[in-house]
């Protein structure tokens, strides 16, 4: 990004105080936006396993409890930022991934010492984009050797992404129903069948912070891992939909089978899965909750950043 591109915002020029005993920007910071696309979210509830109720049991939550937290998100509330950086030989040490990057390597401070031109930390609709000071250190390039005794890297940067979903097509297999409703009276006898549905899939981000370096609320509060949580802590992998022959085959894991069929005494029952159906009333029409099809995943995804991934389908 050249500094005609940046019009008024007036970015990253070389810094050279003559010693380089610190570590200086050496040529304006590149930003760029590595999600395609703006995140698209399910208004839908889900079903997930209640364990605070006697007994414990699947149950709906609704859009906005947890862990049905899905906000929607503007691709460019995520950014990457790349920059060289210089400092002499003799004063380098090496920085910990997580450090926060400093907005001041990116104002050009000798043609606005006030840093009113800077980044705008907004669209021009003024709504909030990200905040350089929210970047983290996720990766160091290679040093190279410079005339004077100097070092030259490249530094990344990236934001924690909030929650965003996408939509995918998915294969899932689908339990039979076998009960009969007495109000009002309705028998229901469907076998199982496997459908191909859509399918939003959930990214989560959480940074990993075992030196306390940022000031981020703590998981479950917060999307912040430490060395007291872990990498998987109580509650941050969302188990799959599971169904059980009967309520003393949940400790034993005793699943139905793929071909069996949901009745009075499984888990969820016949009764309970009719109402997830028609669950979540939405501008007034049923439209059914979602299930978790799929365990949640973690995954790396830069630096100590790592992203959860959970697929969803609707009930049918």
């Amino acid at each position: 990004m050249g500094r005609e591109e940046l019009g008024n915002m007036r970015l990253g020029l070389t810094f050279i105080d003559g010693n380089f005993t610190a570590l200086l920007p050496d040529g304006p910071p590149d930003f760029h936006y590595p999600l395609r696309g703006d995140s698209v979210f399910s208004a839908r509830a889900i079903v997930f396993w209640n364990a605070n109720l006697n007994p414990p049991k699947y149950d709906v939550v609704p859009l906005g409890t947890n862990p049905n937290i899905q906000p929607w998100s503007a691709a460019q509330c995520a950014m990457v930022i790349e920059q060289h950086f210089i400092i002499h030989q003799s004063a380098y040490q090496s920085i910990r991934l997580n450090t926060p990057y400093d907005p001041n390597w990116a104002l050009d401070a000798a043609y606005d010492p006030t840093g009113v031109l800077g980044w705008p930390g907004c669209f021009p609709d003024n709504q909030p984009t990200v905040n350089l000071a929210n970047c983290y250190l996720v990766e160091i390039g290679e040093l190279e050797g410079m005339p004077g005794g100097l070092l030259r890297m490249r530094l990344r940067f990236a934001s924690l992404p909030p929650t965003r979903n996408e939509i995918e097509q998915f294969s899932y297999h689908y339990r039979g129903l076998n009960w009969l409703r007495t109000t009002p009276a309705i028998q229901y006898d469907r076998q199982s069948f496997q459908l191909t549905v859509p399918s939003p899939v959930q990214y989560d981000y959480y940074i990993c912070d075992d030196y306390g370096i940022l000031g981020l609320r703590v998981f479950p509060v917060g999307n912040k891992l430490s060395a007291t949580t872990g990498l998987y802590p109580p509650g941050l992998i969302l188990p799959a939909q599971y169904y059980y022959m009967d309520s003393n085959s949940v400790a034993s894991n005793t699943f139905l089978p793929d071909d069996g069929q949901l009745s009075a005494t499984t888990i969820p029952s016949a009764e309970d899965y009719l109402n997830f159906i028609t669950a979540n009333d939405y501008y007034g029409q049923p439209v059914g909750a979602e299930l978790v099809a799929e365990t949640s995943t973690l995954d790396r995804w830069m630096g100590n950043i790592f992203v959860r991934r959970t697929r969803f389908v609707p009930v049918i």
